[in-house]
């Protein structure tokens, strides 16, 4: 099973995300995903999801799954149907 089969249903533009979760880190010294995903709802969905936890497997330095903490992500499809994933807690830091 390959991600990036995932990623054929919706292009995700990681660079975007990275930046977004940099430019979080500015002013504090952590995010969780949770709250990213807060202040820049998921337009992607599960895909764009995926991409967020490829680049925090990815950059093990500075991004911490927590998989004591479950969190519940949502989202609104395409087609306007409210969804929504539990999963564990990812912990962005700072450099």
């Amino acid at each position: 099973f390959s991600s990036d089969l995932l990623y054929t249903q919706h292009y995700v533009d990681t660079e975007i995300l990275q930046a977004r979760i940099n430019k979080a880190l500015q002013n504090q010294r952590q995010i969780t995903l949770f709250e990213i995903c807060q202040q820049h709802p998921l337009e992607k969905g599960l895909s764009e999801l995926i991409a967020y936890m490829n680049l925090a497997c990815k950059d093990h330095a500075n991004a911490l799954i927590d998989s004591d903490q479950e969190v519940e992500i949502a989202w609104v499809s395409a087609k306007g149907i409210d969804k929504s994933v539990k999963m564990p807690s990812v912990i962005f830091t700072r450099h």
